[in-house]
């Protein structure tokens, strides 16, 4: 899988997201560009929880959860069930997952095994993309010429886990996985182009061991100490054929075939110096190997090097009076040739250059998190990222690529938590971020020193929360984004689009084994798009103010 893939995770399941932003963290090699986030879903317990859902667009909802927990042996179970017909026509979708986890700790307490199945199944249809006075004059419309897009997926994942605690200072964590992930997709961008159906089966096989020592010293008042190692198998192909209506009606005009396995290994030392300073370090290198096969020339070709590839990590905290941390981290991540730059070919299945290599990804963080009072949290930082190395096309026509790019990404990040009263909390954020091309290569140059496109320049929320003892609880939120430019707008530059002022509303009542709720999103029904890759044919608007009414049952 190329990217982040939440859609088998309902909301009933999770018990917590952890979100790591920045190049710091060492855990993860592959697709780690920027951060990481880890979903944590619920296990063991004796409980039961279902919540049901319906509301505008046809929308019906149904998650279920429930946990055993007798003695030893721990059983959790999920299933949930979604179906929308959207807000626009042609939007419909229906999605369905189910998950079982079986945990059993040795009566020794010091070993546990378990074993986690998941599956996911999704149908959904595409509205496609409008003009730009196609969407004000009826924004709930689809695209003429994409009435049959869509697409299907199936995720399947099983996984086996060990956890071993040999003293109170030493513990092992060891996870074997396999997972398949198969996507079919029909979509037509133009009334100009022909509809494509894209098949892609992915095929991952891999574990993940992490080795735990942590202890109190005299000297030093924490130390942990952990080192990881990581194996990682993935088979994948990519077919694609020109369609009517879903029907081929013409040959077959890409299959990719390829492999790539990599292992990985890092090791970090995270210690509290003493009550005001703390200290982490960590290095990982990954090496990363594999072959394709483009089945249409019969082209085949083994990965480019990209062997041992170090990255490097720190960073420190200091809390010079309670309740004030000063932090500052750095971190360097890598990214590698997409496909099929990666194993030297081009989409025709000509052999090319073999010079390429990693993109390089620097990243440090300054900040400060900080509670002055009781009642007022808040914390401040400001960042920065170059990526370096990046691929680009050879101005020499030939459809090489060669690593001349770079881009440099900065900003900084303010979110404050306000709590006036016991009944009343206030809460927001605000990002703010430029994004410029310092060297977007020879066949790019116009671009330097301008915005790298589809990124906008600040995101924010702001909130009030009530709570009432008799158990009633309301909440009303802004979500806002700014502007940024677009993908293939020859005419006009220097426009910028996406931004939005987004209001929403929601309440409950809670009952003794039950909570009864509603909640309005898009409360002033703003319009507002989001836009592909263009302004001619690239816009995607929004949904229009919709409620939804719902209960959860807890036993």
């Amino acid at each position: 899988m190329n990217g982040i893939d939440f859609q088998p995770i309902f909301p009933l399941e999770i018990e917590r997201i952890e979100l790591l932003k920045g190049t710091t963290d060492p855990r993860y090699g592959l697709n780690n560009i920027a951060g990481t986030t880890n979903v944590h879903t619920k296990q063991g317990g004796n409980f039961t929880k279902v919540k049901l859902t319906a509301g505008s667009f046809e929308t019906y909802d149904g998650e279920i959860v429930t946990g055993y927990e007798k003695g030893n042996f721990s059983q959790t179970y999920f299933a949930g069930y979604r179906s929308s017909d959207g807000f626009r026509d042609n939007s419909d979708q229906q999605k369905g997952a189910f998950s079982g986890k079986w945990f059993y700790t040795m009566d020794d307490s010091q070993s546990q095994i378990g074993a986690i199945v998941r599956y996911f199944s999704l149908e959904a249809d595409a509205p496609g993309y409008l003009t730009e006075e196609q969407s004000e004059a009826d924004p709930t419309q689809a695209a003429s010429f994409a009435l049959s897009d869509g697409g299907e997926q199936e995720n399947v994942h099983a996984s086996l886990h060990y956890d071993r605690w040999f003293t109170d200072q030493l513990s092992w964590t060891l996870k074997g996985y396999a997972q398949t992930v198969d996507r079919t997709r029909w979509a037509r961008w133009s009334d100009a182009g022909s509809q494509t159906e894209t098949l892609i089966q992915d095929a991952q096989y891999g574990m993940i061991s992490t080795l735990t020592y942590e202890k109190n010293y005299t000297f030093i008042k924490r130390l942990k100490i952990d080192w990881g190692l990581d194996y990682q198998y993935n088979e994948s192909t990519e077919q694609r054929w020109t369609t009517e209506n879903r029907n081929r009606i013409g040959s077959e005009y890409r299959y990719y075939d390829d492999l790539i396995y990599y292992w990985g290994s890092y090791v970090q030392a995270d210690s509290d110096i003493n009550d005001w300073l703390r200290l982490f370090a960590a290095i990982r290198v990954d090496s990363f190997d594999g072959e394709m096969e483009n089945k249409l020339t019969g082209t085949k070709s083994d990965m480019v090097d990209l062997d041992f590839l170090w990255q490097p990590k720190m960073g420190a905290v200091i809390t010079p009076y309670h309740g004030y941390n000063l932090y500052a981290n750095w971190g360097r991540t890598v990214q590698l040739p997409g496909i099929p730059d990666r194993y030297g070919q081009d989409t025709s299945g000509n052999l090319k250059s073999r010079d390429l290599t990693e993109s390089t990804n620097d990243g440090w963080e300054v900040g400060i998190k900080a509670s002055p009072l009781d009642f007022l949290s808040i914390r401040a930082d400001y960042w920065k990222m170059v990526a370096t190395d990046e691929v680009r096309k050879k101005a020499d026509g030939s459809g090489d690529k060669i690593n001349v790019g770079e881009t440099e990404r900065e900003g900084w990040d303010v979110s404050l938590s306000v709590k006036p009263h016991e009944r009343f909390s206030i809460w927001g954020s605000y990002s703010y971020v430029q994004a410029i091309y310092t060297e977007p290569g020879p066949e790019y140059a116009d671009r330097k020193g301008k915005d790298i496109e589809l990124i906008p320049d600040f995101t924010a929320k702001l909130g009030v929360d009530f709570k009432h003892p008799i158990g009633f609880a309301s909440s009303f939120w802004m979500e806002s984004q700014g502007d940024y430019y677009v993908l293939n707008d020859p005419e006009n530059k220097n426009k910028e689009v996406g931004d939005y002022n987004i209001f929403n509303f929601k309440a409950s009542y809670k009952l003794e084994k039950a909570t009864i709720g509603f909640e309005i999103k898009n409360l002033f029904d703003q319009d507002y798009y989001a836009y592909a890759w263009n302004l001619s044919n690239g816009f995607s608007p929004g949904d229009g103010r919709s409620l939804y009414v719902w209960m959860t049952f807890e036993y």
